[in-house]
């Protein structure tokens, strides 16, 4: 598995191309003032886009351009050494003034040397805006499970519940009931806390085996249930895991993070993508931008670890989701029953609840596999 964190090493320079599938692009380049590039048409009459500005600092890539049209869709593009390109399709833009838009990149840590901005042939799809809520089912927290299952009910909202074999064993009842009324239900290991990268190939297939079977229950019985995705503990998994993984049937692993934690060549895609080798595809959780550095949507980490308030968490999911809604790229979010569904002690459910409010009409619910699928050729 290889997860790279490689330091930017900016290079100077700034150029303008045409491509056959672009409107109009620029091509340019870490470099330490603003660089303009000629105006001109591809093909016939079409304009030109201007580079106006470019800064690379501080985990932040910002990109001013002049566009001859605002409303049409942008795409913010990547490269090594300008013979291939990769599209940061999480990116958005801002308008500053008229015909003015900027692009900023934040979380910027693996090695790019060259940026181009291009504007989309007006045919460009605009796909759905798919959100796929994951919520962990661990330690001795009930009521938030259910706070927060209840009210995904009640709005019709479709969810995958990821469960510990140890949760399963003592609350079978109501891991049945969440599938029977409609819940996804994914594996997060046997036990909270386990970490599988410290462990030995064997070890690791007899602690998930065991664990896929508590969760899958009894085919004769009537509470079998299938488990196709599987998210580690603290993201702890290597190419063990991945071997694992392919010899119990799972179809996918949610044990990564857009633009922080991912495979080679997949720094910046939020879709389901495919791992080479391997018969299962990479669902990632989501970040978020907060200033030069990305947030991955997940309460706890966002309450332990970032320290967010409750109004701090509700920015976020919203700026998430207009990112989204902009980019039309999907969104991952995790959620724990015993912290963002106790409402007193944290007070992060009001701002889910915000949420939802605010996604409702603009987004389609879909489960972890249901996702899965949509990206699968």
């Amino acid at each position: 598995m290889n997860l790279p964190l490689l330091s930017r090493q900016p290079v100077s320079g700034c150029f303008r191309r045409w491509l056959p599938r672009l409107l109009a692009s620029a091509w340019i380049a870490g470099f330490p003032g603003p660089c303009w590039a000629q105006t001109g048409p591809a093909s016939g009459d079409t304009p030109a886009l201007t580079i106006t500005g470019f800064d690379s600092a501080g985990g932040c890539v910002t990109v001013d351009f002049e566009t001859p049209d605002p409303s049409r869709r942008h795409q913010l593009e990547e490269s090594l050494d300008l013979r291939g390109w990769r599209p940061v399709p999480i990116a958005t833009f801002e308008k500053r003034q008229v015909g003015l838009l900027r692009t900023v990149l934040a979380g910027v840590v693996e090695k790019a040397s060259f940026y181009r901005v291009a504007m989309l042939d007006t045919s460009a799809s605009n796909p759905p805006v798919y959100v796929n809520l994951q919520v962990d089912a661990e330690l001795e927290d009930t009521q938030g499970l259910r706070t927060v299952t209840l009210e995904l009910q009640r709005r019709q909202i479709t969810a995958t519940v990821f469960v510990t074999a140890e949760y399963a064993n003592r609350n079978a009842l109501l891991i049945n009931e969440l599938f029977r009324t409609g819940f996804e239900i994914g594996l997060h290991g046997y036990y909270t806390g386990e970490q599988l990268a410290s462990m030995t190939y064997a070890e690791q297939k007899d602690l998930l085996s065991r664990a896929k079977l508590a969760l899958e229950g009894c085919r004769p019985c009537g509470t079998y249930k299938p488990i196709l995705g599987f998210r580690p503990q603290y993201f702890s998994q290597n190419e063990d895991t991945f071997r694992v993984l392919d010899e119990l049937g799972l179809t996918y692993n949610s044990g990564f993070k857009m633009g922080q934690l991912y495979l080679e060549g997949h720094t910046w895609t939020a879709m389901p993508y495919a791992v080479p080798g391997h018969n299962f595809r990479v669902l990632p959780i989501s970040t978020v931008p907060e200033g030069c550095h990305r947030v991955y949507l997940c309460d706890l980490a966002c309450g332990q670890v970032e320290q967010w308030t409750p109004a701090q968490w509700r920015d976020g999911l919203l700026k998430a989701l207009a990112d989204a809604i902009e980019t039309r790229q999907p969104l991952v979010v995790l959620l724990h029953g015993y912290y963002a569904g106790d409402e007193t002690k944290y007070g992060y459910w009001q701002p889910v609840l915000d949420f939802l409010d605010a996604a409702q009409g603009q987004v389609t619910f879909v489960q972890s596999k249901q996702l899965v699928e949509l990206a699968t050729p």
